[in-house]
């Protein structure tokens, strides 16, 4: 663990989810991390199914994150409504996004109608 590195962070970093480490690590999702603590991700390489459902929708369309971008301006670049958006990626409009990030642009299989 670095300064500044919080669930979400190290989430995003391994494409897993903040509650799944949490839950894994017995440990509120709300914690205060401190810098050398070690939280345990094998779950991650031992799960039969990724973790993502990002990567678990065959079908999803992706769009990889780049410097500068906003969940705003990718919205308008792909004319998609921002809290569609934004739902997609289980996110809220306070979320920070990171160059290399993986972001769905199209709804889950399960959302198509």
């Amino acid at each position: 663990m670095q300064l500044g590195d919080n669930l979400w962070t190290i989430a995003r970093k391994f494409d897993l989810r903040s509650a799944q480490i949490a839950a894994w690590n017995n440990i509120d999702l709300e914690s205060i991390l401190q810098p050398g603590q070690e939280l345990n991700l094998e779950f991650a390489l031992n799960a039969e199914e990724p973790v993502s459902e990002i990567s678990i929708t065959a079908g999803a369309k992706e769009y990889r994150v780049r410097r500068g971008d906003s969940m705003h301006e990718i919205a308008n670049r792909f004319r998609i409504d921002l809290n569609d958006l934004l739902g997609w990626n289980d996110m809220n409009p306070r979320d920070l996004i990171f160059p290399g990030q993986l972001i769905r642009i199209i709804p889950p299989e399960n959302q198509l109608n």
